[in-house]
């Protein structure tokens, strides 16, 4: 499956690469139509290559990723890729420095975003403002009938 996709990535590049100069003026005047910002392309170029990559057997997925981590400097090996350019096989290493201090920030990131965490940011402010409003309702409650 990861085969296709790179070959269909190569033969798509292939085929825009060789268009004649005839045909230029008809796609940029397509895309000039669309309006789309420099950012919302990149965003969905992106997007469509980690979706390609979310689409592949687990297996694959998982060569990619390591491969990724070792060409990124997080973790130390050497990627190893089949006749096609796909990520098959790697010698996976331990992590860099880099890959400890990556690691932390994205445990630190779930940690943010996990369901508990935040019920507890935004409840504890809301629970203490109704707390203080209750405590002085009780300190004038306790004047009033308890003569305090």
């Amino acid at each position: 499956m990861a085969q296709l996709s790179t070959l269909g990535v190569i033969a798509t590049r292939h085929n825009f690469m060789s268009q004649s100069p005839k045909t230029e003026p008809a796609i940029n005047k397509a895309h000039s139509s669309s309006r789309y910002t420099a950012r919302q392309m990149y965003i969905r170029m992106l997007r469509q290559r980690i979706d390609a990559v979310d689409s592949v057997s687990s297996e694959s997925r998982e060569h990619v990723l390591w491969s990724g981590l070792i060409k990124s400097g997080f973790l130390d090996g050497t990627p190893v890729s089949d006749q096609f350019g796909v990520p098959s096989k790697n010698i996976v290493g331990p992590p860099t420095l880099k890959g400890r201090l990556f690691l932390q920030e994205l445990e630190l990131q779930e940690k943010n975003e996990s369901s508990l965490h935040r019920i507890i940011k935004y409840s504890v402010p809301v629970v203490t403002f109704f707390m203080g409003i209750v405590s002085s309702v009780l300190i004038e409650w306790f004047k009033k009938y308890l003569g305090l």
